[in-house]
């Protein structure tokens, strides 16, 4: 049994309002105040028919023109504005970027084990290159047990098939015909897949157990509030 010294620190992650994604890794993580400013920019072209200027922006959220163009230069390299230089209204909505849809597979619990995931025939538009490069798929979460991750119950999990993780990766792995979202440890001769919520106990295969079978890595997070 793995002891607490051997427990990984996991952080949660930020959300973000009307649907704009949460991601797990750094690249893919909008901050509130981005989020916010995104949807200003949105608000503003809707109602003036013209984009604000940075200015504009600026006393919108009471913050200085550096900051402002600090949020709005993570925006443009998140994909998710364009800014054309020399202009003083030059912020340029990225909505016309292509898109490709990710299958959506039924749900997969994140708590006890379940049936195996089952297609549902919908699928998720995103930015192509908005999780990286390969083949994605998404789930449905239910349950708590990696809330502690940044995981929570109806959040939509975006994830990269593979057939292997590193250690400490966030994994959607199936046990027979059962399939979770755990955290894949190793601790001595053992694998585990651990929860991340401190009122838990991991799953544990030891020596001669039937080992788990990794379906892919959990990329990014996809939450409506």
């Amino acid at each position: 049994m793995m002891t607490s010294a051997n427990k990984p620190t996991s952080g949660v992650s930020k959300t973000t309002s009307d649907a704009i994604s949460v991601g797990i890794s750094d690249t893919t993580l909008l901050s509130e105040m981005q989020s916010k400013i995104l949807l200003a920019i949105r608000d503003f072209i809707h109602r003036q028919d013209m984009p604000p200027t940075v200015r504009e922006l600026g006393k919108m959220f009471s913050l200085k023109s550096s900051t402002m163009f600090a949020h709005l230069k993570a925006l443009e390299k998140k994909g998710f504005i364009r800014r054309a230089p020399g202009k003083s209204r030059g912020i340029q909505l990225s909505d016309s970027v292509p898109r490709r849809g990710i299958p959506l597979l039924g749900r997969v619990p994140a708590g006890p084990l379940d049936l195996a995931i089952q297609l549902q025939g919908d699928t998720i538009e995103i930015d192509p290159d908005f999780f990286g490069e390969g083949e994605l798929f998404a789930l449905k979460v239910k349950g708590d047990s990696m809330m502690e991750a940044g995981i929570l119950d109806g959040d939509t999990v975006i994830v990269a098939k593979r057939d292997d993780a590193l250690d400490g990766q966030i994994v959607v792995a199936l046990v027979e015909d059962e399939a979770t979202v755990k955290r894949l440890k190793r601790w001595e001769n053992a694998v585990l897949l651990e929860p991340a919520n401190s009122t838990m106990e991991p799953l544990v295969f030891k020596p001669g157990d039937p080992e788990p079978s990794i379906l892919g890595r959990v990329v990014g997070v996809l939450r409506k509030l």
